[in-house]
């Protein structure tokens, strides 16, 4: 598998110990829930990923990410937050 782009799974937990098909199965793995266009989601989605660097659960093989792209969605950002965002 390429990614895990289903949420976060409360199962999941990458291990370096492990050989990359047991340890993180995915080269890259969501650790956020979807994004919503309001910047609180934003922030909430970009701060899901702290606690996986804070562990060193983020590393080359196996990249956490949060969902972060809120593009093309009209009325929703402000011009200053759709700038910090992209």
């Amino acid at each position: 598998a390429v990614e895990n782009c289903h949420g976060p799974s409360k199962d999941f937990k990458p291990n370096r110990n492990l050989p990359p098909a047991l340890g993180c199965p995915y080269n890259m793995y969501r650790t956020s829930k979807d994004i919503r266009p309001t910047y609180e989601s934003i922030l909430y989605n970009l701060a899901s990923i702290d606690k996986y660097r804070m562990n060193n659960e983020s590393y080359p093989g196996c990249w956490a990410y949060p969902d972060m792209l809120q593009v093309g969605v009209r009325n929703a950002l402000t011009e200053q937050e759709t700038r910090s965002h992209f």
